[in-house]
C-alpha cells in the first residue's frame, strides 16, 4: 500500500465542534465520529484523536510522533471511501507537506481548509512553528507568490493545481493556514489542492448558519444512517451465574447493544431486590443503539424503519417476535426496565468515543464505591466478524474500554469471557484485558481458546 497509508503512523483526526448545550449536534457529532472510525478500522497504523481546534489536532499527532495527519471536520461524508483512498495515494508525493482544500483568497494568501487535509508532521517538525490561525490581522507579510490553474474547480478561489512561483510579495489579514503553506514552500515542500477524483468521493454538509442549521443536521443524520456494517448477533438469552453479586445491593450496569443477556441480569436484579445507580447500553454503531433502546423501551419496533437492520440479519426479526417477546414478559423483567426509563436511569450511548478518547458528555456523574456489571462480548464479536478489524486494533479497543469504564467505579463484574478469535491464537495465546486494574469475573478470565 503506498503512503500514507502503507502501515506509518497516522493519526485520523475528528475535528468536532465544542457545543456543551446543543445536545442534538453533540450527539450528531459522536455518531459521525463512530462511522470516520469504522471506515478507518482496516488501515494499519491508523489512529483516531479527537480536537475541537486545529491547532490541539496538530499538537496531539505531534505528541503521539505520528508520521502523518489527516484531520476529517465533522460534517464530512464518504461518498466512496476507497476512490478517496485512491485518490490521495495518487496525489500524494515524498516532496508534499500537505493536501487538502486550498482556496485562494487573493490578498489574504493561501487557505488550507479544515474540513479535510493531509499533513506529513515530519515536515511539519522541520518548519518554523506558525498558528494556523494568524492573530496579527494588520501586520504585513512578506510571503512566497504561488503560481496557479486559470481554471477554478468552482467560484474564482478553488484552483486545479498550484506550485510556488517566484519571489514573494506581501499579505495581510492571513487566511488560516497561510502561513504553515507559505513555510512550506520557504522549505521547499509542496502543497496542493485536493483532485477532483478526491472531490467527489466525498461531501461536506455545513451547517454553521442558523437558516440552514437544522435541515442540514437532518441531512446528515440520514446520510450517518445508511451506513450500516453487516452485524452477526447471538440471538439467545442465556442463563447468568450471578452468586458474586449477592454481596453488593447496588449497582451501575454497563452493557453492549444487542446482548441479551442483559434481560437475564435485569431479571436477577428484579428479583433479588436489587438496585441500579444508572444503566449505559453501549455499542459501536448508533443504528443499532436507536434499535435496541426501541425494544426494550416499547417491547415492540416499527418494522418499516428497521428494513435495513433485518435484511442484514434475516433472523433478528423472529427472535425478537418470538423468544424475545416471551422473556420480556416477563412481570418482574417488565417493571424493572419501566422503571429504569421512567425514572431516567437507562443511558444508550456510541462506544467509539470511549475507545478513540471523545469527551463523555452525557455520561452519569460517577460513583465511585458503586460496583459495576460489565460486559463486552457482544461488542468484540461486532469487531471480528463485521468490521475485520486488525488484532492490535480490537485488543487496544477493548483495553481503552475497560480502563475507561474503571474511571467510574473500583469494581467490576464482567461477563466476557468466552469469546474467541482462534486463526489468531496461535500467536496470540492470551489477551490480557485490564489485567492491571485486578478486576474481579463473574466467570473465568476472557482467554483465547
Amino acid at each position: 500500500m503506498k503512503i500514507p497509508f502503507d502501515g506509518s503512523p497516522l493519526a485520523i483526526c475528528f475535528h468536532y465542534k465544542d457545543r456543551p448545550v446543543d445536545g442534538f449536534s453533540f450527539d450528531m457529532a459522536r455518531n459521525h465520529l463512530s462511522y470516520v472510525h469504522q471506515n478507518f478500522l482496516n488501515y494499519r497504523g491508523t489512529e483516531i484523536i479527537c480536537a475541537t481546534k486545529t491547532e490541539e489536532a496538530v499538537e496531539k499527532a505531534l505528541a503521539g510522533d505520528f508520521k502523518y495527519l489527516l484531520l476529517i471536520r465533522e460534517g464530512t461524508i464518504f461518498n466512496d471511501f476507497e476512490q478517496m483512498i485512491e485518490g490521495i495515494q495518487e496525489l500524494w508525493t515524498e516532496n508534499h507537506f500537505c493536501i487538502g482544500h486550498v482556496l485562494d483568497r487573493k490578498e489574504r494568501y493561501y487557505e488550507l481548509h479544515e474540513q479535510m487535509f493531509l499533513m506529513d508532521l515530519q515536515k511539519f517538525r522541520e518548519m518554523a512553528r506558525f498558528p494556523y490561525r494568524c492573530k496579527e490581522k494588520d501586520k504585513l507579510f512578506s510571503l512566497p507568490n504561488v503560481i496557479r490553474s486559470e481554471e477554478d474547480y468552482h467560484d474564482d478561489y478553488t484552483p486545479l493545481w498550484t506550485e510556488k512561483g517566484e519571489g514573494e510579495s506581501e499579505f495581510s489579514n492571513l487566511s488560516p493556514g497561510a502561513q504553515w503553506i507559505a513555510e512550506a514552500l520557504r522549505c521547499g515542500f509542496k502543497f496542493s489542492p485536493f483532485t477532483e477524483k478526491i472531490r467527489h468521493s466525498k461531501e461536506y454538509i455545513l451547517y454553521r448558519e442558523k437558516i440552514d442549521y437544522y435541515d442540514n443536521l437532518v441531512y446528515l443524520k440520514n446520510r450517518l444512517n445508511s451506513y450500516l456494517p453487516h452485524r452477526d448477533f447471538d440471538l439467545s438469552i442465556p442463563n447468568v451465574d450471578c452468586n458474586l453479586l449477592t454481596e453488593h445491593d447496588y449497582f451501575k450496569v454497563i452493557y453492549p447493544a444487542m446482548d441479551f443477556s442483559f434481560l437475564s441480569i435485569m431479571k436477577y436484579l428484579a428479583e433479588n431486590n436489587k438496585s441500579v445507580a444508572h444503566v449505559l447500553i453501549y455499542d459501536n454503531d448508533f443504528y443499532t443503539l436507536e434499535f435496541f433502546e426501541e425494544i426494550l423501551r416499547t417491547k415492540q419496533f416499527d418494522e418499516s424503519k428497521w428494513n435495513q437492520l433485518f435484511k442484514e440479519t434475516p433472523q433478528l426479526k423472529s427472535f425478537i417476535n418470538n423468544d424475545y417477546q416471551s422473556f420480556i414478559k416477563n412481570d418482574s423483567v417488565q417493571e424493572y426496565l419501566k422503571y429504569l426509563f421512567a425514572e431516567n436511569k437507562i443511558h444508550f450511548l456510541d462506544a467509539t468515543p470511549f475507545a478513540t478518547g471523545f469527551p463523555i458528555r452525557s455520561y452519569p456523574d460517577p460513583i465511585k464505591e458503586l460496583p459495576i456489571i460489565f460486559s463486552f462480548s457482544n461488542y468484540l464479536t461486532s469487531l471480528n466478524e463485521s468490521l475485520k478489524a486488525p488484532y492490535n486494533t480490537k485488543v487496544k479497543i477493548i483495553n481503552n474500554l475497560i480502563k475507561e469504564f474503571s474511571r467510574y467505579s473500583d469494581t467490576l463484574f464482567t461477563l466476557s469471557s468466552s469469546e474467541s478469535i482462534s486463526a489468531e491464537s496461535a500467536q496470540n495465546p492470551k489477551l490480557l484485558l485490564a489485567s492491571e486494574l485486578n478486576l474481579p469475573y463473574l466467570s473465568v478470565p476472557w482467554e483465547m481458546r
